[in-house]
């Protein structure tokens, strides 16, 4: 059995993606908490599946301190940007909602007090969503500037993300043998089912989505244009995802859902 890192990106149906390929391996096998406690590696050693939201260059810290094999298998997915910059505030916001009250508690303080500062800002309205990213902290910014790239070519938190990390984040993807698209799950999970010799599943699950964005419109050129300096590096990394799993569909003569159907 081939051992996996899975880099779970926020919001890009990670939860989902998670529970498919985990179910791969023995419970025993899978650690409950890397996304916590990847800064001590040591205890890894013994597992062969890691997924989490833990960058890629931290999860090559993690194989060169403990030693782990250099031929793990990686994997992981992006969203089309909009999607994901929207869901991704909605969820931030989501924790501190009264329904949360227990859960909040366990938040880490700069996620309390980042959903708090959330239930303050209306989502509908651009100027109040201009205010809150050109005064954000640093906590913010690590979440919700161009985070798809941020994860695929690592920032200190106070760092803006540029066109040059863009272009180091794009050449970092080779990193991975598999990148899906949330919007092509279905073909993006059958190419991973492939390549790792695995058997297509007879259902594909969506865990942990959240409809509510708290009147969050991005069918709304307003939104769109004050995402836009948030979202523009994470549209290279969504714009050579999407063309590099047409060619490894094509590579492995797996036919395209639209093409399938």
């Amino acid at each position: 059995m081939p051992q996996v890192f899975f880099m779970h990106i926020p919001k890009t149906a990670g939860s989902s993606v998670h529970a498919a390929l985990s179910a791969h391996f023995p419970q025993e096998r899978v650690p409950n908490s890397f996304m916590l406690a990847w800064r001590d590696p040591e205890r890894f050693k013994k597992y062969d599946f890691l997924g989490g939201h833990v960058a890629r260059n931290n999860f090559t810290y993690v194989q060169l301190v403990s030693g782990l094999e250099e031929n793990y298998r990686t994997i992981s997915f992006v969203r089309r940007p909009q999607d994901q910059l929207a869901s991704h505030l909605a969820w931030v916001r989501h924790l501190s909602d009264p329904e949360n009250e227990d859960s909040f508690e366990q938040t880490f303080p700069a996620a309390r007090n980042l959903s708090r500062n959330l239930q303050k800002v209306d989502f509908s309205d651009p100027a109040d969503l201009k205010r809150f990213f050109e005064t954000m902290g640093d906590m913010a910014r690590s979440l919700f500037d161009n985070c798809m790239a941020r994860y695929f070519e690592t920032l200190w938190a106070d760092q803006k993300m540029t066109k040059e990390h863009a272009e180091k984040a794009v050449e970092a993807m080779a990193f991975f043998e598999c990148i899906g698209v949330v919007e092509r799950y279905e073909d993006s999970m059958n190419l991973i089912n492939h390549i790792m010799g695995w058997p297509k599943p007879e259902k594909l699950d969506h865990r942990n989505a959240l409809p509510q964005r708290y009147g969050l419109d991005i069918s709304d050129e307003r939104i769109l244009e004050v995402f836009e300096p948030y979202i523009k590096y994470d549209k290279l990394i969504y714009a050579a995802a999407v063309k590099r799993l047409e060619a490894q569909l094509a590579e492995h003569d797996i036919l395209p859902k639209s093409v399938s159907d």
